[in-house]
């Protein structure tokens, strides 16, 4: 499936005792007037930014979560929000079809990319910073050259009735996408040639994606309620798991690889472990969880009630 060498299956293991709750409320952010949609940090971890379905992009200054900067980005929700490896800018993907391009320091906007006809659902970039990806309802995804004045490198028809989240490794050669059709795609960057194919889902959607962080192990969730993961270099099924009353929203590894944690519209998070067992759950929100972040023993949730929740890690 892919040119990647599986160094080792992830290494899930049970880390938070029965008795101990997952994680502890330490404050609770009135942060937008509607969902929130999407979070990402920077990455030394100072500020955090959260992106609502209000079309307004906050920035929040992570050492007393006080809100130093309000956006109002998009006259439509904003679907997603990406900030760069090197720290620099940050990315919205918006129902008005536009990628947007702001400054991390100061949220200026540095450009606004007619990226798709109709939403804009996600958006990706790569390690050097270099390359911003972008999926919409349109079903295509696309990469545009940050060093080309922002204009399209590549593009490819990933998904009938769109795509719902995109994934980069970490050597920037191969991007993952899901879509609404149910499938999950690999493609080349070089030239965004498709690589390899997966019939993730027979009638639901692919919502998010995850990759390990040895890339041994793709993980995506879906709008029935599960979560599977696959062998990422063959593609082959290795385990189904039954996560969540309704959608699973969000997913992401712990970053030693030995914790799966997923986020529902039950407005749950759950811990899983190498079985594919229950290892802890947490009512988060009384909504659905949007997304989430880590950032050292913080846990930082978004929620469909319009709320921002920052937590103490337990795990």
């Amino acid at each position: 499936m892919m040119r990647i060498v599986i160094a080792a299956v992830i290494g899930l293991c049970l880390v938070c005792g029965a008795a101990v709750a997952p994680a502890d409320l330490v404050q609770t952010i009135d942060a937008h007037f509607a969902p929130v949609n999407s979070l990402d940090i920077t990455p030394d971890g100072t500020v955090a930014f959260t992106a609502g379905q209000d079309g307004h992009l906050k920035l929040w200054d992570t050492s007393n979560w006080e809100l130093t900067l309000d956006v109002p980005a998009c006259q439509a929700p904003i679907n997603d929000v990406a900030v760069s490896p090197d720290g620099t800018f940050v990315v919205t993907a918006g129902n008005d079809g536009y990628a947007k391009v702001w400054d991390a320091l100061t949220a200026e906007l540095i450009v606004a990319i007619p990226a798709h006809k109709g939403a804009a659902t996600c958006v990706a970039i790569s390690a050097d910073s270099l390359v911003i990806y972008t999926g919409g309802d349109d079903g295509y995804v696309r990469s545009w050259g940050v060093d080309n004045d922002y204009k399209m490198d590549f593009e490819a028809f990933a998904h009938y009735n769109g795509v719902n989240d995109l994934v980069i490794n970490k050597a920037g050669d191969y991007l993952f996408t899901g879509g609404v059709d149910g499938y999950i795609k690999v493609y080349y960057t070089a030239d965004m040639t498709l690589e390899s194919t997966i019939k993730a889902f027979e009638r639901s959607e692919v919502l998010c994606l995850a990759l390990n962080n040895l890339e041994a192990c793709l993980l995506a969730g879906s709008n029935n309620g599960e979560m599977r993961i696959w062998d990422a270099s063959t593609g082959s099924l290795i385990k189904t798991v039954r996560a969540h009353a309704g959608n699973v929203n969000t997913i992401h590894v712990i970053a030693d690889d030995k914790l799966v944690v997923s986020g529902g519209e039950d407005g749950k998070l759950k811990l899983w472990n190498r079985d594919g067992q229950l290892a802890g759950e947490l009512q988060a929100h009384v909504l659905g969880v949007r997304d989430f972040l880590m950032t050292g023993d913080t846990l930082v949730t978004g929620g469909s009630d319009y709320k921002v929740r920052v937590w103490k890690a337990n795990f």
